[in-house]
């Protein structure tokens, strides 16, 4: 019995290390980097597994469909997927027609709520995200069918904290002198 319990806090605390080394900035030293990404992608598909498998199976639909997988930093991402709104599962994300600069950050944002949160992701950010989107595009539809401003609507969608949590996260996390954050 203690060995098992002393197995499982080990397993706990590397799991623990290896998220925090995975949610760290983007960095110029490339070993630094390697090892954060590497922590990054164990991380995603250890504890992140149930969203990171959806994943990797809707990243190998839309590769057979003729879309070219792309990549911010960490992440692997397929553009122009669908007419409206993006998503993401775990280390993938997949933009719509029209996606706004800040997208692609705030969709690599929830792929680290995903690696702290783990299975839980999908319970407390991935399906009241997608009722927010649908509330959201009910609701604020007029402003948007007007060319509602981009710094307008990212601040609306951000009302959700799991929204804003993943926009901050992402920008924080993703943003730098190498790529740079347009805004539109």
């Amino acid at each position: 019995m203690r060995k098992k319990m002393t197995a499982i806090l080990l397993s706990v605390v590397v799991l623990v290390g290896l998220v925090i080394v995975a949610v760290q900035p983007v960095s110029e030293n490339r070993a630094a980097e390697a090892f954060s990404a590497g922590a990054f992608w164990v991380v995603s598909f250890t504890w992140g597994l149930p969203a990171s498998l959806a994943g990797a199976v809707m990243a190998l639909v839309y590769h057979a469909r003729g879309f070219e997988a792309q990549r911010l930093h960490r992440n692997i991402y397929f553009e122009n997927v669908r007419p409206v709104g993006s998503n993401n599962l775990g280390p993938f994300f997949f933009l719509g027609e029209n996606a706004m600069a800040v997208t692609p950050y705030h969709e690599a944002g929830h792929g680290l709520q995903n690696i702290v949160l783990g299975p839980l992701y999908p319970i407390v950010v991935g399906i009241p995200s997608e009722i927010w989107y649908q509330y959201f595009i009910r609701k604020y539809a007029d402003e948007l069918a007007n060319d509602w401003d981009p710094e307008e609507r990212r601040i609306a969608y951000d009302k959700m904290p799991t929204e804003r949590w993943a926009t901050q996260w992402g920008l924080r996390v993703y943003w730098n002198a190498q790529t740079p954050f347009v805004n539109e």
